[in-house]
């Protein structure tokens, strides 16, 4: 098989590499782990001062957080969020002095630290309860979730921001990693390695920008369709300022946010530096008669930092950034996005640039710089997949808390098919290091310069 077809094979596996090695989502939301007053608690004389609702993790108040509500549907707390003791996993309001006897329902309605929406109540009593009864807590919060359009499409564009991470940070550590080396190493000193670097480097530029046009895309979708579900409206009722404000003031919309502005600061550095993708030039200097055009520091970093602070913000925004042990789970999920990244990123880098790059060069120089960006894929592919194995492996262990939920929660489903998927992909790089790498190995040596002998 040849070095062309080889690469064109490992698109066949792209799909699957995607599935396999994006991060699945937590276990579960934030939920309800005690509140005060108790649930249809009595009380003979006097009535509680506020209401409190404490989950197991921390939670943000969104549009009518709390509210507490007589028979007659009217509030009777002070529509003021209260923070018990400061603690983030606790929420609640004051109730009004001087309640009458009866019965009351308090109801949630509140952000966890993924970004869905959580809703519940309970109801308790002053006096006697009242004859016509409380007004039920599914009432009081109908209508205010979310359609299954909206979160599926949701869901679409979380997958799609994942995407545009891997094309970005992938990209980027595939140009230092695999594809840069290997072409010092093999580069003559003629215009057609010039001109297949010139080419990479436009086709790497494309691809950055077409990652930077998605990133944006599904970070202004995100934080809109986020106001649509936790304000429980279409999403067109949604699109307000008040309610894209009440969205960036939550952590998830923070986050994403800033993944915005991340996204812009790439695009700016990709439009307005020349040659941040570096090339090589066709100048008569040193042995080889060649040289590349380094990006100076600045220009590195302006490259190279946005990208690795897209690695953070899938952390950032979700259950690792307030979830217990934060010190384990955060770096974990960073390292996950990242190898993922890298892996895929480098896969579809290795599959879209490197061919059309090197269309120009003669069947022995092209198979020779195929075989040298190949040998250094391969262990930064390896190393990407061992780190995917293992934070994946803390993460489950870390979310479930028995064997059973492997079958009983969508998480542990997921977490059994990715390792299914990843298993599959292992397999697949152990074939091709047994069979493709060692070949790559055997190349022949680089031509000879006008007169001087081979390297050997």
């Amino acid at each position: 098989m040849s070095h062309l077809r080889r690469i064109l094979a490992l698109a066949g596996v792209a799909l699957v590499a995607f599935l396999a090695l994006a991060p699945a989502g937590a276990s579960a939301h934030a939920f309800l782990v005690g509140n005060q007053p108790f649930r249809d608690e009595v009380f003979k004389d006097g009535q509680p001062s506020e209401v409190v609702f404490r989950f197991n993790e921390p939670v943000e108040a969104s549009f009518g957080a709390v509210r507490v509500f007589d028979t007659s549907a009217k509030r009777v707390d002070e529509q003021e969020i209260l923070r018990p003791g400061g603690d983030t996993k606790k929420i609640g309001v004051k109730l009004k002095p001087g309640l009458a006897k009866g019965s009351y329902t308090a109801t949630y309605r509140l952000v966890s630290a993924d970004g869905h929406v959580i809703n519940g109540g309970f109801v308790f009593h002053l006096g006697e309860p009242s004859k016509s009864g409380a007004l039920a807590v599914a009432d009081l919060v109908e209508g205010t979730s979310a359609g299954a359009t909206t979160t599926t499409v949701f869901a679409g564009v979380k997958a799609l921001d994942y995407l545009a991470i891997a094309l970005a940070l992938g990209g980027v550590g595939f140009l230092l990693l695999c594809w840069l080396p290997g072409l010092r190493g093999v580069a003559g000193g003629d215009e057609r390695w010039a001109a297949a670097s010139e080419a990479y480097a436009k086709r790497g530029s494309t691809m950055l920008l077409g990652a930077v046009n998605l990133g944006l895309a599904t970070a202004l979708l995100g934080i809109l369709i986020q106001g649509s579900i936790v304000s429980g409206q279409g999403f067109f009722d949604a699109l307000q300022a008040s309610t894209v404000r009440e969205v960036l003031d939550t952590r998830f919309g923070t986050v994403w946010g800033l993944k915005l502005v991340v996204w812009l600061v790439l695009g700016g550095v990709l439009l307005v530096t020349p040659r941040t993708v570096p090339v090589l030039r066709p100048v008569s200097l040193g042995a080889d008669g060649r040289v590349l055009d380094r990006p100076g520091g600045l220009r590195l970093a302006l490259l190279v930092a946005p990208v690795t602070a897209l690695a953070f913000a899938p952390a950032l925004s979700g259950h690792a950034g307030t979830s217990d042990p934060v010190a384990v789970l955060l770096p974990t999920d960073v390292a996950h996005v990242a190898a993922m990244s890298l892996w895929l990123g480098g896969l579809i880098a290795l599959v879209a640039l490197v061919p059309a790059a090197t269309g120009k060069l003669d069947g022995g120089d092209r198979a020779r710089l195929l075989s040298a960006v190949l040998l250094r894929f391969s262990p930064v592919a390896l190393a990407a997949v061992a780190v995917l194995a293992v934070t994946g492996t803390v993460q489950a262990v870390l979310h479930l808390t028995s064997f059973s939920q492997l079958l009983d929660t969508g998480f542990g489903r997921a977490v059994l098919i990715k390792a299914l998927l990843l298993l599959v992909l292992i397999g697949l790089g152990a074939l091709n290091r047994q069979r493709t790498l060692p070949s790559c190995a055997r190349s022949p040596p680089p031509a000879a310069p006008p007169g001087r002998p081979a390297r050997r």
